[in-house]
This record gives C-alpha cells, sequence and structure tokens, in this order.
C-alpha cells in the first residue's frame, strides 16, 4: 500500500511541474480524466483530516461523480439549477 501511495505522489508532483492544468487537460483533447486524479474511497478518507491549504478563505471543490451515470435525476436536478440561476454579473440589477 505504501508504494501506491507513493507512486500517486509522485505522479502528482510531475503532473503539477508539468503547469497542464485541468483547462490545459481540456484544450489538449483529453476524452478521459487521468487516473491519478481520481481519489479512491481509500484514499478519500486518508486526507480528509489533512488539509491542503491553511488559509481559510481558499477552498477546493470536490466533485462526486459516483453515481452520475446510473441516476439520471442528479443530471436532470443539475441542469436544471443552471437553467433557473443564471450568472448575471456587472449589470448593475440583483437576480
Amino acid at each position: 500500500m505504501g508504494s501506491i501511495a507513493c507512486d500517486r505522489v509522485s505522479e502528482l508532483k510531475a503532473f503539477d511541474n508539468t503547469k497542464a492544468s485541468v483547462k490545459g487537460l481540456v484544450d489538449a483533447g483529453i476524452t478521459t480524466i487521468p487516473q491519478i486524479i481520481i481519489q479512491d474511497h481509500h484514499t478519500k478518507h486518508k486526507f480528509d483530516d489533512k488539509p491542503i491549504c491553511r488559509d481559510p478563505k481558499i477552498s477546493i471543490p470536490i466533485i462526486d461523480l459516483q453515481r452520475i451515470h446510473r441516476d439520471s435525476s442528479l443530471r436532470s436536478q443539475r441542469d436544471n439549477d443552471r437553467i433557473q440561476q443564471p450568472n448575471v454579473e456587472n449589470m448593475g440589477h440583483s437576480v
């Protein structure tokens, strides 16, 4: 198990050193999420108690896609939320 964790850490560091952000991956035409970015349930709990950044103003969102393919209502609800709450900025009006 230690070797797997070490491999993941070294792969994450190597990815970070490339400076190829998630946007960079999308722009490059990536069609699947790289395995080093996916946290399975075994590694997730290991990192939950160790904050990546100690600045309380910064938070890193976690996107749980575990059930998105099995439950179409999750996709529908997500899409409805996006349609019903438009993002209006710099218009001088509150929504």
